[in-house]
């Protein structure tokens, strides 16, 4: 049975390693290619011999021997991991996160408020953001402000613009509706109760044909648009 070497200087990174026994071959079935004798190799980390098959090494993997020596930082927390960021992140809603021992972290603008103010914060306050930069915690950035005031700031309600004063065609009592509503759906009432009186009494009714005119008057003079007179 044919088998292949391979050069001294192939390189990767480890994602699993096979161990195989001295002189056993891998078959074309089991990891692509045809057969070959499984690889020796030196873990630059520690050392020890292992070997790997040759499939593993295409893939860039059997450069260590375990993940142990792959990656030293695995099992340990904070300064101690490579990858530690001084436990200060930025979170997927913007703001930034602030490790304060424990495994907790905090929200730094709230930190930079507390230590301004000379206290926690209260049960019912918040920290805005002025410029609306959810990572800029400069101090001249940040306002306190209780919850109320925070929820006018970001959602101030409705805006007054968008709706118009028609009348309901039944009873002619006034009340506001989105223009985009009426648009879609002149007939307008202002509850179930009237629509349904409307529709006992015919649409032939003297009195809903004024109400509907009265209503096609209020609606040009709103939406400053002209509106078709029904008969």
């Amino acid at each position: 049975m044919p088998t292949r070497t391979l050069g001294p200087n192939l390189t990767g990174s480890m994602a699993r390693v096979d161990r195989i026994p001295e002189g056993q071959t891998c078959r074309s079935g089991d990891h692509g290619g045809g057969s070959s004798v499984a690889a020796e190799r030196i873990c630059p980390v520690c050392g020890a011999a292992f070997r790997v098959y040759p499939s593993a090494i295409k893939r860039g993997e059997g450069t260590y021997c375990s993940r142990r020596c792959s990656d030293p930082a695995r099992g340990r927390s904070g300064a101690a991991n490579g990858n530690w960021k001084g436990g200060r992140f930025k979170r997927s809603d913007g703001y930034i996160a602030v490790g304060i021992g424990g495994g907790e972290y905090r929200l730094e603008h709230d930190l930079f408020m507390e230590a301004h103010i000379g206290r926690r914060l209260e049960r019912g306050e918040q920290v805005h953001h002025d410029n609306e930069i959810r990572d800029d915690n400069r101090l001249a950035n940040l306002e306190l402000l209780t919850v109320a005031e925070h929820a006018r700031l970001h959602h101030p309600g409705r805006d007054p613009s968008k709706r118009v004063v028609v009348a309901c065609l039944h009873c002619g009592g006034e009340f506001e509706r989105l223009r985009s509503w009426i648009e879609r759906h002149p007939d307008t009432y202002c509850s179930r109760e009237c629509y349904r009186e409307s529709r006992r009494a015919g649409h032939g009714n003297e009195c809903r044909v004024e109400a509907r005119a009265r209503a096609d008057r209020r609606r040009a003079e709103a939406v400053g648009c002209c509106w078709d007179k029904r008969p």
